[in-house]
Order: structure tokens, then sequence, then C-alpha cells
């Protein structure tokens, strides 16, 4: 007599084969994928007066930056940080449309965006400075030119307080770049200190120099570059 199909043996697999699956499995494999929507979920409303600013900041901090396909920033991020050149050059790509698409917002806005963004953007961004393909450096570096920019088009920001904290790592990869053993890579990094010398209108290398002494009449940002300046000299030097 058979057995009852409740305690029938389950079948052997073949030589090669995987067995069949069992009639109440579960399939268990997903993918995940993260999608921000810009113009979802804004608390403000571009026709506000510059009454509301604050509202708008609050919102701004509470914003990540999505490029215009809709990929938000910290997708585009490990993007930055794959092992394949083109991938790493798409992500720049799409950080770039994400920044360069904040000047349409109404006001400083796009600006206080960016500027909330800055802690986890800047560090990517600068290691791609670095990076072996010349693709990839020329986007990060032009990115760089293009948060300059951004930051600048700002009456809040003019002289790049914001960017102030940064300097320290920013002037170290830039000084990595400008010891690299390739010749490319020292070339971008001469065009990074010429970005950041030129970022401010107080920057000069006399207001760099005398920095200690007149911390009060120039820019947090020419301050803190004035401590790093010796280093660039050095590598220039070389």
């Amino acid at each position: 007599m058979a057995p009852p199909k409740d305690f029938a043996k389950r079948p052997k697999a073949k030589v090669g084969k995987r067995a069949p699956a069992k009639i109440n499995s579960t399939d268990t494999a997903f993918k995940t994928a993260s999608v921000g929507v810009r113009s979802q979920g804004q608390a403000f409303d571009k026709n506000k007066h510059v009454s509301n600013q604050p509202q708008d900041a609050s919102a701004a901090a509470r914003m990540e930056l999505a490029s215009s396909r809709g990929n938000a920033l910290s997708t585009l991020q490990a993007s930055m940080r794959h092992h394949a050149p083109s991938v790493r050059a798409s992500g720049l790509r799409g950080v770039r449309d994400a920044v360069q698409s904040l000047s349409s917002l109404e006001g400083t806005l796009g600006t206080s965006i960016l500027e909330t963004n800055l802690p986890s953007l800047l560090p990517n961004m600068c290691r791609c400075w670095l990076d072996e393909d010349d693709d990839v450096r020329r986007l990060a570096v032009n990115l760089f030119g293009d948060i300059l920019k951004n930051l600048s088009s700002s009456s809040e920001q003019t002289d790049l307080k914001c960017l102030a904290p940064f300097v320290p790592f920013l002037c170290a990869y830039a000084q990595s770049a400008l010891n690299g053993l390739d010749r490319d890579v020292r070339k971008d990094g001469a065009l990074i200190v010429g970005m950041l010398a030129s970022s401010d209108s107080s920057l000069s290398f006399s207001s760099l120099a005398s920095s200690s002494d007149t911390e009060g009449r120039i820019s947090a940002m020419a301050v803190e570059m004035g401590k790093y300046v010796d280093l660039f000299i050095a590598s220039f030097e070389r």
C-alpha cells in the first residue's frame, strides 16, 4: 500500500542537478532601490515671500539631493565608489545634474539644500580627485566647480563660510593630487588649488600669509586656507 502524501519521501537529486523545490517553499530573493522625488512632500511654495525663508530653510534641511532622473544622493554616491570607472563616472554625472538643478529653485533654497548635503557629498567627491581614470577625475573637478558656483551665487554665502569646516580635508586631497605619480593627476591637483584660491574674492597670498593677524577682517575660508598655504607652496616647488 502506498504511503499517504503527507509522508511521501522527497525525491533525491541526481548528480549535477538540484532537488526540486518544495511545494510550500518561498522565494526570498529581492532587490532594493531608492528614489528621491524633489517635487513631492516639500513644505514650501515657490510663490512665498522672503518672510517665509526660515520655513524654507527648515524644509531644505530635511531634503536630500536627487538627480533629474530621481536618483537620490545616497544611490549616486554608491555608484561613485563602484569598482568600474564607467559606473563611477555615471554617478558623478548624476550628482552634477542634481547640483546644477538647484539653481532653478527660488531664493536661497537651493543653496540651503546643497549646504545640508555637503558633509556626505564632499568626501566622495574628493576621493574621485585621485581616481586613475581621466574622465572620473575631470567630472569630480567639474563637480567641485559647480558646488563653488552654486554657493557663491547666494547672497548669504559670498564668503563661502559653509566650506570653512571642510578646508582641512579639501586641502589634504588637493595636496595628495599635487604629489601624485601620474602627471595628469598633478595637473588636476593644480587646477583644484586654483579653484580653492579663486573661490573667495578675499583670498590672496597676502591675506593668506597674514591670516593669523587679520582674522577679524577676512573671511573664515581665507583663515582656514592660510593654514595650508605652505603645504601647497612646497608641492609646487617640486
